[in-house]
C-alpha cells in the first residue's frame, strides 16, 4: 500500500537527485554564495506557497488553486532534497550545510509550516474541536496548541530561542502521532508531521554541527546521537503529556454530558 508519507519521501528523494545532478557543476562556487542562493529560491518558494494559502483561504475557487497548493508543497520538498544533493560532492561540504544562511533557510521553513499550521487551525476551529474531542482533549487545549504553534514559530527565528522551540516542534509533532496512532488512524494522517520532524531532525543535527567559539568541533555521530537522545526524551514527555491532559482535562462535552458531577 502507497502512503502518503511514501509520496513525501519520494519527492525529496527526486529532490536529493536533482541536487546531486548540479552538485558536480556547482562545487567550485563559494559556500557562502551557493547557500545564499538556496536561500533566496527557498523563499521565493515560501513565497508562492503564502499566495496560494491567501487565496484559498479568502474564498477564491478558481480550478487552478487546487492544483497549486499541492504542487507548491512539493516544491517545498524537493528544495528541502536538493540541499542535501548539492553538498553530496562537495568537499566543503559540512561548511555548505551549517552557513548561516542554510540554517536560517531551514529554521524559516519550519517557521513558515507552524504560522500556516495555526493558521488553518484558527479557520478550522470546529472541526478541530470535534477532532481532539474524539480524542479525548478539550477546547481549552486545542486553543493553548495554536497559541503554542505561534510562539514556536517565532522562536524558530530567534537565534537564543532557536533550541527551546525546536524541542517544542518536536514535543508538538509527536503528540500529534501518539495522538493519531490513540485513534487507531491511518498512516496518512501523520504525513505533515512526520514530514516535519524529517527537517527538525536534519536542522538539529546541522544546529549541532555549526562552528561554536572556544568549542570543539562535534562529530557527524556525536550530534545524530544528541539530537536522537533529545527526541526520545520529547516522545516520552509527548506521551505522557497526552496521557495527562486527557485525564486532567476532559472534553467539554464529556464533563456537561447527563450524569456528569
Amino acid at each position: 500500500m502507497l502512503y502518503r508519507i511514501d509520496y513525501t519521501l519520494g519527492v525529496m528523494f527526486v529532490g536529493f537527485l536533482v541536487g546531486a545532478l548540479f552538485s558536480k557543476s556547482t562545487a567550485r562556487i563559494e559556500p557562502s554564495i551557493l547557500a545564499r542562493k538556496y536561500y533566496i529560491a527557498v523563499a521565493v518558494a515560501l513565497s508562492l506557497q503564502a499566495c496560494i494559502l491567501t487565496c484559498s483561504r479568502i474564498g477564491m475557487h478558481r480550478p487552478f488553486l487546487h492544483y497549486a497548493a499541492p504542487l507548491a508543497n512539493d516544491l517545498g520538498s524537493v528544495l528541502f532534497g536538493t540541499l542535501f544533493g548539492l553538498a553530496m560532492r562537495r568537499g566543503d561540504r559540512r561548511q555548505f550545510l551549517v552557513d548561516p544562511y542554510i540554517l536560517g533557510t531551514l529554521r524559516m521553513v519550519l517557521a513558515f509550516t507552524f504560522v500556516c499550521a495555526s493558521f488553518s487551525k484558527a479557520l478550522t476551529f470546529a472541526p478541530l474541536a470535534a477532532f481532539f474531542e474524539q480524542s479525548g482533549y478539550s477546547d481549552e487545549f486545542l486553543k493553548f496548541i495554536i497559541i503554542a504553534e505561534v510562539f514556536i514559530a517565532i522562536g524558530l527565528l530567534l537565534p537564543w530561542a532557536f533550541v527551546p522551540a525546536l524541542i517544542g516542534l518536536t514535543i508538538d509533532m509527536l503528540g500529534a502521532l501518539v495522538t493519531h496512532i490513540h485513534n487507531g488512524d491511518s498512516l496518512n494522517e501523520n504525513t505533515g508531521a512526520i514530514a516535519i520532524l524529517i527537517r527538525a531532525a536534519a536542522l538539529g543535527v546541522l544546529w549541532m554541527l555549526r562552528p561554536r567559539d572556544g568549542e570543539a568541533q562535534r562529530t557527524i555521530r556525536t550530534s545524530v546521537l544528541r539530537v536522537a537522545v533529545i527526541a526520545a526524551a520529547c516522545l516520552v514527555f509527548a506521551i505522557g503529556g497526552s496521557k495527562a491532559v486527557r485525564h486532567f482535562s476532559p472534553p467539554v462535552s464529556e464533563a456537561s454530558s447527563p450524569g456528569a458531577g
